[in-house]
């Protein structure tokens, strides 16, 4: 019900660009996904923001990456996907670390 609310107060060119931004973080979604093992080659284990299916940011740091695409893509940040180029075998082995080292 909430949905059809919404959709009924929006205007049909606001409707559209925001259903072409969704299509533009879906395909930049899949790309990252499809590249993920070039993209080690040069981002392993770092951040990466990814606007229309390219590489525009990238940092160890999250928050710092962040703060740079606030900065240089003001109009676009809501439609940069971010994501981290790592392993996630890799991430929880290092998570187990963490909990074995707390715990003993």
């Amino acid at each position: 019900m909430a949905k059809c609310m919404i959709k009924d107060r929006l205007d049909k060119e606001t409707e559209r660009r925001l259903l072409d931004d969704l299509e533009s973080m879906r395909n930049s979604l899949r790309w990252f996904y499809a590249n993920k093992e070039k993209l080690k080659e040069k981002y392993e284990n770092q951040f990466v923001g990814i606007y229309d299916c390219v590489v525009v940011e990238y940092d160890k740091n999250p928050i710092v990456m962040l703060d740079r695409i606030r900065k240089s893509f003001p109009e676009k940040e809501n439609r940069i996907i971010i994501e981290c180029v790592r392993d996630y075998n890799l991430l929880l082995a290092s998570v187990d670390s963490v909990a074995v080292d707390v715990l003993e």
